[in-house]
């Protein structure tokens, strides 16, 4: 893996936590089994069915529940598992008020979490991924924009992401479109 420079947006997270570690259920445990299989396997198969298109090549996992339930340690277990590191986008430093600035941001962590291959973390990702809303005002309308650019290089990215959300009646899978 080579080191790559988030340019401050995002930092690394040690890998710590190992899926052993994890007291979950076995639904839970599954699922869990299941995204690292996706993320360990998934370009391999690709490569091997010969399929050539570049959407669909992301693995995004969405972890919900209240604060202190596993979130972060299950993200921290699924990238030991798959052998990559961890970076932790940090929102606050992604998101700006300034027009286009956002999507810049967003372009420069996903494109550099490509290239360094690691598990990209979007913590309490509902503050980034906010419900798309009817336009009243240009806000509105940039605000959308944001969100639609995020959801469609997420789609065209080669790695991992992983969302986590407090409750998953703000952020699911529906709204992200996959």
């Amino acid at each position: 893996q080579p080191r790559n420079d988030p340019g401050g947006l995002a930092r690394q997270l040690p890998t710590a936590t190992r899926l052993g570690d994890l007291v979950l259920s076995a639904a839970t445990r599954d699922g869990l089994d299941e995204v690292v299989a996706h993320a360990r396997w998934s370009a391999a198969a690709h490569e091997t069915l010969g399929f050539d298109g570049v959407r669909g090549r992301a693995v995004v996992v969405l972890f919900h529940g209240p604060s202190g339930t596993g979130k972060t340690a299950a993200a921290e277990a699924l990238a030991a598992a798959v052998d990559r590191d961890l970076w932790v986008v940090d929102l606050a430093k992604v998101v700006s008020k300034w027009l286009g600035e956002t999507q810049r941001n967003l372009d420069t962590v996903l494109d550099e979490a490509a290239t360094a291959g690691v598990v990209l973390l979007f913590d309490e990702a509902d503050g980034l991924f906010g419900k798309r809303g009817e336009v009243t005002d240009a806000r509105d309308r940039y605000a959308n924009l944001e969100i639609d650019h995020l959801l469609q290089r997420i789609e065209l990215h080669t790695g991992v992401v992983v969302l986590t959300d407090r409750k998953s009646t703000r952020l699911n899978s529906s709204h992200l479109g996959i």
